[in-house]
């Protein structure tokens, strides 16, 4: 368990391991740094609170842009049933990532007050991702607050893919973004 850092938990260079069962709250940056994992899994971890001042009462720079999961670099990784709650920015960040499976993750009550400059959004697909599977989530967004400062709408997304990078084999199937946890999947 970590609570109220800079970054969470970050790990790097590493080859068939696993990163289970952690909790973060309140990093400023990001929750979890992940970058150029190979063939290991990530599962069952929580973050809480990313980017959200009052947890970290020092904090008042809002420019920060605060991520849930960054996934950078990876390939054939599992990213299964790890939770994100109360998050500011971006919630799952994936940047080049080769083959990875991202299922069964859920997120409550996602918040989206970045300030900055850049985009924001729950399923951020960044530059050179492979065979990227997000499949099975579930987003449930009541009491999302509305952006603040300098952002504009434009700027969050549910779902954001870069689509001038060379992505390839994208797969968003069965997600299921709500504001009610008794929402059907159709109505979603």
């Amino acid at each position: 368990q970590i609570v109220k850092c800079v970054q969470g938990i970050a790990v790097e260079n590493v080859t068939t391991s696993a990163i289970s069962r952690n909790y973060v709250v309140g990093a400023r940056d990001a929750g979890y740094y992940l970058r150029n994992l190979k063939y290991s899994t990530v599962d069952a971890n929580a973050c809480d609170d990313t980017n959200n001042a009052s947890s970290v009462p020092a904090y008042t720079d809002r420019s920060i842009r605060g991520i849930s999961y960054l996934l950078d670099a990876c390939t054939s990784v599992s990213f299964k049933n790890n939770g994100s709650e109360q998050c500011f920015g971006s919630i799952w960040f994936f940047k080049s990532c080769q083959n990875v499976d991202a299922s069964n993750n859920l997120c409550i009550s996602p918040q989206s007050d970045y300030t900055g400059a850049g985009q924001i959004a729950l399923f951020h697909v960044d530059t050179y991702a492979r065979n990227l599977a997000l499949r099975n989530n579930l987003v449930y967004s009541a009491g999302i607050t509305a952006l603040q400062g300098s952002a504009v709408a434009a700027q969050h997304s549910d779902v954001y893919v870069n689509v001038v990078s060379t992505n390839r084999g994208f797969e968003f199937v069965d997600n299921v973004l709500t504001n009610n946890l008794y929402d059907s999947a159709a109505s979603a």
